[in-house]
């Protein structure tokens, strides 16, 4: 490369003054750096997408539902946003503990885990649940899956876990 190709293109600073909604604040990121640029690439990447008769998957992982991003994920479907969804088992169980009403609970990353364990109540780096609660939801899959016979693949499983939450 040569030294002009490569000082071309400026890094644009972000002008709020001509901004007027969020969507062109992402936008507008997409001149800057850093991860303002990222956000930036991700949006047109996803615009991009959308347009083309392509087929988006949506990966799934981490404490998201704990985190509280439960209604994002089922938004994004509802609006046909994804197409095809990859979650860790993590995700579906934190799924099905909050469908059966349990919830999760903003706590501190600084909390003393063995007082914490000594009340049963784990950590989520900053979210705390109910260990007695995540106890009584692995029993209740024990005895559901105990009455089974043979194997079943990954979709039947999982239909048969969500059904746990209408029972």
């Amino acid at each position: 490369m040569r030294r002009d190709e490569i000082l071309r293109d400026e890094v644009r600073a972000v002008d709020l003054g001509a901004i007027s909604s969020v969507a062109d604040i992402v936008v507008a990121m997409d001149d800057a750096s850093f991860q303002a640029r990222a956000l930036g690439q991700v949006a047109r990447i996803w615009e991009e997408m959308l347009r083309e008769d392509v087929t988006v998957f949506i990966g799934l992982s981490g404490a998201m539902i704990a985190g509280g991003l439960r209604k994002v994920i089922v938004d994004l479907l509802r609006r046909n946003m994804a197409d095809v969804v990859v979650s860790t088992g993590a995700i579906l169980y934190q799924d099905l503990y909050q469908s059966l009403g349990h919830r999760h609970y903003r706590g501190s990353v600084d909390a003393p885990d063995v007082e914490l364990h000594s009340m049963m109540i784990d950590r989520i780096y900053d979210t705390y649940v109910d260990e007695e609660a995540f106890r009584a939801l692995d029993m209740a899959i024990g005895r559901r899956f105990a009455r089974e016979d043979g194997t079943m693949g990954t979709r039947e499983f999982v239909r048969r876990l969500a059904g746990m939450a209408g029972e």
